[in-house]
């Protein structure tokens, strides 16, 4: 009972409560969400999660289950994600289905175990509460606990990894920090950026010389190289293309992205209400951060670790990532993370940052949640009208149980308006009897002389041709089947 007291002072006491109450509110929305009839994927990307899920469900394989063009990794044949979404998520449909509420409910105790984990670190009680509070009500939490994407199961991989950090003491707990980071780089390449953390540990913590350190983030780094290359698809940003194939115009092309991004980001941060509380975020925790003044050397080596690995996962992908703010915003989850366990640390107002984050950000949160709620079950009301055509593509699909392959690479043509790309994206078939199915897009709509072309230049050649364009009986392709409602079914030659 003593203890009890000890610990549970007035402002824990508030935490505990705070942090129950975002449990509650969202777990109710939760639960709500998931007894509706109808909650549709919005984004092409969160098809991708769940097909890949699906794919590992139903064939036990890390096969892409879609593809730019059937360019896909070198190793396991997978998609730009990597493999490790088709195993963790396959696994779980397959012990407990493949429904899309599965998804949500599997990102929910991703979530839960990331707050447990927190538990486990070495600092007071009060830090613990205000760090789970404070990843609970951010953008990075529930927000993304109702999509498809699976950012609670990142957010679980850096915990894991933040933990084995505060814990590193010597040679040992130094290899299984970077053990750990190497095995997270397979979930995500950013989390290689890590490297530069170990050049901040003092030699009373690991007795490492300047080349060991310096050793040790190379092959961190080189890995994340590694990952990107192999195990990951092409990448469709030009600028990484060009970096990857050794571009004579990557400097031109590094410039130019810079400049695109930057000027991306100054228009979303002031004429978007949306996008001004998640980018502003992570300035506010840099610039606390940056003005702190650590206390020991413990801290010291908190502070300029953040600030070093935050400039530059920044720098990094406003050089070589997309312009689009929706992914930038989820690419920095990682290091967001990061800054909030390093501002507890060095932060002597804690209730400061309880204030503001219970002011500020967690209205944000709930305001996101209930508007990533409202639209996919808008798009799920749009969905059911697209039934007989989605019955037409099935019946085309289906004619592949006579294919005399296992594995058969399907194109399909996503360019044509004339049915609804996002309905077909979540209604794909990825096993006809034995046979498994995976597709491949083109950049452009299929007719024959495009169809041609691709066949003569790709180095990838589909099995099949699914579109909606009659294509002319030639040389290359042979037609299988056509239907009513707009698909037809080719073989290619």
């Amino acid at each position: 009972m003593e203890l009890i007291k000890k610990h549970l002072n007035k402002f824990n006491t508030i935490l505990i409560a705070a942090n129950a109450a975002v449990l509650v509110i969202f777990t109710c929305l939760l639960a709500i969400t998931t007894k509706q009839d109808h909650y549709y994927p919005v984004n092409d990307d969160e098809h991708v999660y769940i097909n890949s899920a699906r794919m590992f469900s139903e064939n036990t394989c890390v096969l892409a289950p879609t593809s730019i063009e059937g360019k896909r990794s070198s190793i396991g044949k997978t998609h730009w994600y990597g493999p490790v979404f088709h195993v963790v998520y396959g696994s779980i449909f397959k012990i407990f289905g493949s429904g899309k509420f599965v998804f949500l409910w599997s990102n929910y105790i991703f979530l839960m175990l990331a707050i447990v984990v927190i538990y486990f670190f070495q600092t007071t009680l009060t830090k613990k509460l205000l760090f789970g509070f404070l990843i609970l009500s951010s953008y990075a939490a529930f927000p993304f606990v109702l999509t498809f994407f699976p950012e609670p199961f990142i957010i679980f991989i850096t915990i894991c990894a933040i933990w084995c950090y505060s814990r590193v003491k010597g040679r040992n707990s130094l290899l299984l920090f970077i053990a750990v980071i190497m095995l997270a780089t397979l979930v995500r390449v950013t989390f290689s950026f890590f490297f530069v953390l170990v050049f901040f540990l003092r030699s009373d913590m690991v007795s490492l010389k300047l080349w060991q350190k310096i050793l040790f983030a190379f092959v961190t780094f080189l890995w994340g190289v590694v990952v990107f290359k192999f195990f990951c698809a092409p990448a469709q940003v030009q600028v990484l293309k060009s970096a990857m194939n050794f571009d004579s115009r990557f400097v031109q092309t590094l410039i130019g992205n810079l400049t695109l991004n930057i000027q991306t980001l100054y228009k979303y941060l002031f004429f978007s209400p949306f996008g001004l509380v998640p980018l502003l975020t992570f300035p506010i925790c840099y610039i606390l951060i940056f003005t702190s003044r650590p206390n020991s050397s413990d801290q010291r080596v908190i502070k300029y670790g953040a600030l070093c690995l935050t400039t530059l996962s920044v720098i990094i992908f406003l050089s070589f990532y997309t312009v689009d703010i929706f992914f930038f915003e989820k690419q920095l989850i990682i290091f967001y993370i990061f800054l909030i366990y390093s501002l507890i640390q060095l932060s002597e107002t804690p209730k400061f940052l309880f204030l503001i984050n219970f002011i500020v950000f967690l209205p944000f949160s709930y305001a996101k949640v209930r508007e990533h709620i409202k639209d996919r079950i808008e798009n799920a009301i749009v969905m059911k009208k697209d039934y007989p055509k989605l019955a037409a593509f099935d019946s085309c699909v289906s004619y592949l149980k006579f294919s005399k392959k296992y594995n058969n690479l399907v194109l399909l043509d996503l360019n044509n308006g004339c049915y609804p790309r996002n309905s077909l994206l979540g209604n794909l078939t990825f096993k006809v009897q034995n046979t498994c199915v995976s597709y491949m897009t083109s950049l452009s709509s299929i007719n024959d002389k495009s169809l041609v072309d691709l066949l003569n230049n790709n180095k990838v050649k589909p099995d099949y041709v699914i579109t909606t364009d009659l294509l002319k009986g030639d040389d290359h392709f042979w037609t299988l089947r056509k239907t009513s409602n707009c698909f037809n079914l080719y073989e290619v030659r």
